[in-house]
């Protein structure tokens, strides 16, 4: 199946998910579960992340818990030519709602990326090689290229997809956190 149909379908589920909050909860708390117990969330000092649309695992809670533990936070920040950055965050009252429907920081305060520890990558479809397709932009395959740290994406289990083929520019995340 083709990235564009399969992004479409990925879409519907977490839309029609997101209608039922009781099971979307229910799923998520097996994500964090699985997320705090991980070397690499344990290890982390600085971590890059979204503040996630209604849709997608809700990440209000994995930032409540990198503050509570110590952690540094960073939000994406989109800039020209599909390129991003990740803008240190103190909460919420420095994010702003783009035209996307996507909070992003207000004030700049970039996290050099060699600095980052931890980026959790968001998507809408995943393989079990580890590989994702996003909402479309390419900013993550693009900010990924030269990254040294480690990545990892938060899912449920329906965003596991194997009918697609990668492209030559696609990066694979370090491991998956996925719901049952």
């Amino acid at each position: 199946m083709d990235k564009a149909s399969l992004r479409k379908e990925g879409i519907r589920f977490l839309e029609e998910l997101a209608q039922q909050p009781t099971i979307k909860k229910l799923k998520e708390a097996t994500i964090y579960q699985k997320l705090f117990a991980t070397e690499a969330w344990q290890k982390a000092k600085k971590i890059g992340i979204i503040s996630s649309m209604a849709i997608e695992v809700d990440t209000q809670p994995i930032i409540n818990e990198a503050f509570k533990t110590g952690k540094t936070v960073g939000i994406p920040k989109t800039l020209p030519q599909k390129q991003m950055l990740f803008s240190e965050i103190q909460g919420d009252s420095q994010l702003n709602l783009t035209k996307f429907g996507v909070l992003e920081p207000v004030v700049i305060s970039e996290i050099p990326k060699e600095q980052l520890d931890l980026i959790i990558v968001p998507g809408v479809i995943f393989s079990s090689e580890k590989y994702r397709i996003g909402f479309g932009g390419g900013f993550y395959d693009r900010y990924l290229q030269n990254f040294n740290g480690t990545t990892l994406s938060i899912l449920f289990k329906e965003q596991l997809r194997d009918d697609w083929q990668k492209e030559i520019f696609d990066l694979p995340v370090d491991y998956l956190i996925v719901s049952q």
